[in-house]
């Protein structure tokens, strides 16, 4: 049985081989034609992974750039901070002196008010007994006179 269907099938086949035969070319070229576009799907989409490789290479480079920069400016930013604080510390000491420099400034100006009214004060002082030593030389001076006159 076997042998007959297999016999009987290579008849039909071939009966049908001439007629098919240009059926058969047509398919063979279109599956040729239909693996060279699969080949050239195949080469583009491989080229644009290519490129994807590289873009994505480039990318992490990128990234490794960036994250580097970012430490550094991490870095710098702690150093910022210390110069800032030792900045603001010593802000805040120059603000201090320059409210003692004041408060003793003031101190400086109060205590020479003091010694202009002080100064002042004797300058009439003084000009009292200069009234008082000038009366006094006019009595001396008269007493004098006036004991000449009397005979001393």
């Amino acid at each position: 049985v076997c042998v007959c269907v297999c016999v009987c099938v290579c008849v039909c086949v071939c009966k049908l081989g001439s007629a098919n035969e240009k059926n058969i070319s047509a398919a063979s070229q279109a599956a040729v034609d239909e693996v060279g576009a699969l080949e050239a799907e195949a080469a583009r989409q491989s080229h644009d992974l290519a490129q994807l490789r590289a873009e994505k290479q480039q990318i992490q480079m990128n990234v490794n750039v960036a994250s580097q920069e970012r430490a550094q400016m991490q870095h710098a930013a702690r150093a910022l901070s210390v110069d800032n604080a030792s900045l603001h510390k010593a802000a805040q000491n120059l603000a201090l002196k320059i409210q003692c420099v004041h408060a003793e400034r003031l101190a400086f100006m109060s205590e020479g008010e003091r010694y202009q009214t002080e100064a002042r004060a004797t300058e009439v002082d003084l000009d009292k007994l200069q009234v008082k030593l000038q009366g006094a030389k006019m009595i001396a001076l008269s007493t004098l006179a006036a004991a000449g006159d009397n005979g001393y």
